[in-house]
């Protein structure tokens, strides 16, 4: 009956150990988002690069999540959460050591595209698999932990570029991260050999996956979740992707720059262990979702405005990034809860990453544009903060919509 999870799919206590693992996975494959901005100029000055395709190299990234979320989520609930998520990492080290070694613009951003595909598929096997290792009195919390896996990562590797742009060059970068993923796929494996899928709990299979999508599609909870995730992830990756340039072009160096956007988007944590412990006290997930909408989408107004004192934008993109985690923590978290049928999980996370990693895909491409047509960034909050107000309204349906998993 819906709102009574299957027994055999409640953890008797929490694997803290596999749950951390599992969120170290998530960490390495973000190292992919943090390794671009910082080197972002090299590469326009390598590769010859617009500012426009240098957004495309940011986004595309999310190419594979945009049309092929659902399916990969699927290809989890099919083959096995803990198989699919190592094929994940092993596709985007492959990925990296190909776009080291890329001599053209079209050969980088096809590797891209490749890391793009390991990335959703450990992001929508991820949750998943912490779902299935995690006692429900812990879920608040495991979430938060995984909440952080995007935002530590891409913090790290911002902190970590110059160092490796300076002595090894982005090839050096993306060749040092593409070992990396590779060497953790062999230890996630080794780690998480003795994790099965729970004994009674029938695969989902290949022929139904389109009456599975259909039937996702047709609840409320994943639609809306997916819309929330959607319009508050697009901005992050606009705000935060381009961030050292802007800081760059007010004079500050690229170090600075690099380590000012890294603290930034490490902040995002705070946020996601917030929101973790927060859910655990019973604050109502749509609360945290409206808040990070509502007060996110001002924000924006600030942090582009002409003028604005230096200080002022900065903490604005703090608070930007706060609020972030505590969405992260919130839609992610609520995925598996709002899942129509238990065997279908990574397919539901697939279904909420999708729409969102299209907004990825194509949002800093268009403020990019946006900006070089405008003459600079005092249009973006025009359409970023109006994407935030559809996500607050989102937000405030979800009240009235009722878990099908509630625990």
């Amino acid at each position: 009956m819906a709102g009574e999870p299957t027994p055999n799919l409640i953890s008797r206590r929490t694997r803290w150990g596999p749950v951390l693992i599992i969120v170290g996975a998530g960490v390495c494959s973000a190292f992919q988002i943090g390794k671009v901005p910082p080197a972002l100029p090299d590469l326009q000055k390598s590769l010859n690069l617009s500012l426009v395709a240098g957004g495309w190299v940011i986004s595309i990234y999310n190419a594979m999540g945009a049309t092929c979320g659902v399916l990969l989520g699927a290809a989890g609930d099919w083959f096995g959460y803990r198989r699919t998520l190592g094929v994940g990492m092993v596709i985007i080290g492959a990925a990296s050591l190909l776009g080291s070694v890329a001599p053209t613009p079209g050969l980088l951003l096809a590797s891209r595209l490749l890391e793009g595909l390991g990335y959703i598929i450990c992001t929508v096997c991820a949750p998943a698999l912490i779902f299935r290792l995690t006692h429900p009195s812990d879920l608040g919390l495991a979430f938060g932990l995984w909440g952080c896996f995007m935002p530590l990562g891409t913090s790290i590797m911002m902190f970590g570029s110059p160092f490796l742009l300076a002595h090894f060059g982005w090839r050096g970068s993306w060749a040092f991260n593409g070992v990396l993923l590779l060497l953790y796929a062999a230890v996630f494996q080794y780690a998480l050999r003795g994790v099965q899928r729970p004994a009674g709990l029938q695969a989902a299979r290949p022929s139904e996956l389109l009456q599975n999508v259909r039937l996702i599609a047709s609840k409320p909870g994943p639609v809306l979740l997916a819309i929330v995730w959607m319009v508050y992830t697009t901005a992050f990756i606009v705000v935060m992707g381009f961030l050292p340039i802007q800081l760059m072009a007010r004079g500050f160096s690229k170090p600075v720059a690099a380590a000012l956007t890294a603290s930034v988007v490490a902040c995002n944590m705070v946020g996601a262990l917030s929101g973790g412990w927060m859910i655990k006290l019973k604050v109502p997930r749509w609360v945290l979702m409206a808040t990070a909408t509502a007060v996110g989408g001002t924000s924006l107004v600030g942090i582009y405005a002409p003028g604005a004192p230096e200080w002022l934008r900065y903490s604005l993109c703090v608070l930007f990034s706060i609020l972030g985690g505590l969405l992260a923590v919130s839609v992610l978290g609520g995925a598996p809860l709002y899942a129509p049928d238990p065997k279908l999980v990574a397919t539901t996370n697939g279904f909420v990453n999708q729409s969102a990693y299209g907004g990825m895909m194509i949002g800093p491409p268009v403020v990019a544009a946006l900006a070089v047509a405008s003459g600079g960034w005092h249009n973006t909050p025009y359409l970023l903060t109006s994407a935030c107000a559809v996500g607050l309204a989102c937000a405030l349906i979800l009240r009235k919509i009722p878990p099908a998993n509630a625990l």
